[in-house]
């Protein structure tokens, strides 16, 4: 079959808030979102609901839709080129968020890009890709460094570790990579989930890595730390499983992110749920741990109890040191539920207001871009970013209507009346059939040239038509004649 469709593509487009496709993202300075629209992104101003810059490419077209979008960290200052974005033909964008300019396109994918990441200095971009390979790029020289090749599918999100020397990768191959960016080696592959992994993230601190699927729960990893060796560490791992996190829905997990102090965790469901989660420190993670133990002895002398007056004996537990597990540091704070399919979410950088824990903003699919705050005792909506227009998913709403039967060869043009009675069809057997648009009768077949008709067009108001052909004339018909008009020396293919 000929895509004749993949000849079209759309020539103007307004009104879009926030694409479907593609993540949102804080940009370096905190105070303002990110949000894709297309083949472009703006920033925006969330108070005032307005955007205060438009970052658009020098051409536009639909190969050019932003997939993903990063920032790097306030704190970097190495390169002028703040703001990086991933595109559907694979290439890569570096943009000045101050003037908005593009610094450099960069090519390497061969499909389109899927996440992106800067290092914690800002110097270094890792890109992900369709095409399984993960690229790393100088981005002061605005150059490719190396690729990394490994995974068997494509790449869903990556983080670097150690001041930027190490980077993982996660896959929808269901595996996780470390890799050593001095060596450029893989030193550790990571399984353990049944599903595609589709997001990780590592707090600030580097103590904990959380990756999850579309398995029921989250897996957290401990980070190694340089202090860290023993028999508990094999020598080139970096990560060790912790524990696991029963997951609130099942619906696949869609984005996992941490807050800027690393005290907060949000987990994105491909549905309209994000389950927030607090991070205990040490000593309450400690403390939750003695309950814990302290209750499990209770119930075991209780049931010792039982059983020593039922003539059974059973040994009371022992004196233990808590150990601390992840359900004791990973905490469940807030469900964040949303009248619209979520497509991503970002927390802000920026110092929360007074009483709240943080700010989070998230993108709908329904072209909107809502914020709340997030508190120990619930999540409020602060603002809405939204444009008058549809207020859902987009969708083909076309009903098959009439088949029309009588041309011999192909049908290569036509056209309505303007007035919606009649629809004329041109056709390689040198035929006009002029038909009915309430029951597809034929009222009148004209033949009108000499060789295949190339173009029919009704004249707005009236019935009647202008068609072309390859006989070199321009004829003008009604529904009852046909009359040469205009004879020329060449084919003419096509009128308006």
């Amino acid at each position: 079959m000929v895509k004749a469709y993949l000849r079209y593509e759309p020539g103007l487009s307004f009104g879009v808030v926030a694409s479907p496709e593609s993540n949102v993202v804080y940009d370096p300075s905190g105070r303002r979102l990110l949000a894709a629209a297309l083949d472009r992104f703006a920033a925006w101003d969330l108070k005032r609901g307005l955007p205060s810059a438009t970052f658009t490419p020098s051409s536009s077209s639909a190969s050019l839709a932003i997939s993903c979008i990063a920032s790097s960290p306030s704190a970097a200052s190495a390169s002028a080129s703040s703001i990086a974005s991933g595109h559907a033909d694979g290439s890569i964008r570096l943009w000045d968020a101050e003037t908005g300019a593009c610094e450099a396109t960069l090519h390497g994918h061969r499909s389109a890009a899927s996440a992106l990441r800067f290092s914690p200095s800002g110097a270094v971009l890792a890109s992900g890709s369709k095409d399984c390979d993960v690229i790393l790029w100088d981005v002061v020289a605005q150059a490719g460094l190396f690729r990394l090749r490994g995974h068997r599918d494509q790449v869903t999100d990556l983080v670097f570790l150690d001041s930027g020397k190490k980077l993982v990768t996660c896959s929808k191959d269901k595996f996780m990579r470390v890799w050593d960016l001095d060596t450029q080696h893989c030193l550790q592959i990571v399984g353990g989930h049944h599903s595609e992994i589709w997001s990780m993230d590592v707090d600030p601190s580097e103590k904990f890595l959380v990756s999850g699927s579309a398995d029921p729960e989250l897996r957290v990893f401990r980070i190694r730390q340089s202090s860290e060796e023993g028999e508990d560490w094999n020598k080139w791992d970096a990560l060790k499983l912790f524990g696991e996190i029963p997951r609130q829905t099942k619906e696949r997990v869609q984005t996992i992110r941490f807050n800027k102090d690393g005290s907060l965790l949000v987990c994105q469901v491909a549905g309209k749920t994000a389950d927030i989660y607090r991070i205990l420190d040490e000593a309450e993670a400690t403390r939750k741990a003695k309950r814990r133990l302290h209750r499990k002895k209770e119930k075991a002398s209780a049931k010792a109890v039982a059983a020593e007056g039922n003539g059974t004996v059973i040994d009371p537990l022992k004196a233990q040191d808590p150990t601390v597990v992840v359900t004791d540091v990973f905490k469940l704070l807030q469900v964040l539920r949303t009248s619209k399919k979520i497509c991503s979410v970002a927390f802000s950088p920026s110092n929360p207001p007074k009483g709240c824990l943080a700010t989070l903003s998230l993108s709908l699919n329904n072209n909107v871009l809502e914020t709340y705050s997030v508190d120990n005792e619930m999540v409020s909506k602060m603002y809405s970013v939204e444009i008058h227009g549809h207020r859902s998913d987009i969708r083909n709403t076309l009903k098959f209507w009439l088949s029309l039967y009588g041309h011999k060869l192909p049908v290569l043009c036509m056209d309505i009346s303007s007035d919606g009675e009649f629809i004329v069809t041109g056709s390689a057997d040198k035929n006009l059939k002029i038909w009915g648009m309430d029951f597809g009768d034929c009222h009148k077949s004209i033949f009108a040239h000499t060789d295949s008709v190339m173009d029919v067009k009704f004249v707005p108001r009236t019935h009647y038509m202008f068609s072309v052909g390859k006989d070199r004339t321009v004829k003008v018909s009604q529904k009852k004649r046909s009359i040469i008009n205009k004879c020329y020396q060449k084919k003419i293919e096509a009128l308006d």
